[in-house]
């Protein structure tokens, strides 16, 4: 749902337009675009990249975020745990 919510900020239609053209209902819309603001409010209309590196090193995932910090996973996590860890 995240990518509508980044169709409809491109398109340049108000939500309900949008809604009603893409065939989404619009109570659900809103769900998804208050979720879509909580994961990051500074961040924009974009997210930062999520860069899966080889087998070889032992790391799953990496996350860099613009200040140079960076978080290596060396597993698959649940995303409420990067969530309480980023908070």
């Amino acid at each position: 749902m995240f990518s509508k919510i980044r169709e409809w900020q491109v398109s340049g239609l108000s939500q309900k337009s949008f809604c009603k053209q893409s065939n989404v209902a619009y109570c659900n819309f809103h769900y998804w675009y208050k979720r879509f603001r909580d994961v990051d409010p500074a961040a924009g209309p974009g997210f930062a990249p999520l860069q899966i590196s080889a087998i070889e090193t032992g790391i799953f995932a990496s996350v860099i975020f613009s200040s140079g910090h960076t978080i290596q996973l060396h597993q698959a996590v649940h995303s409420d745990y990067l969530k309480e860890l980023l908070s």
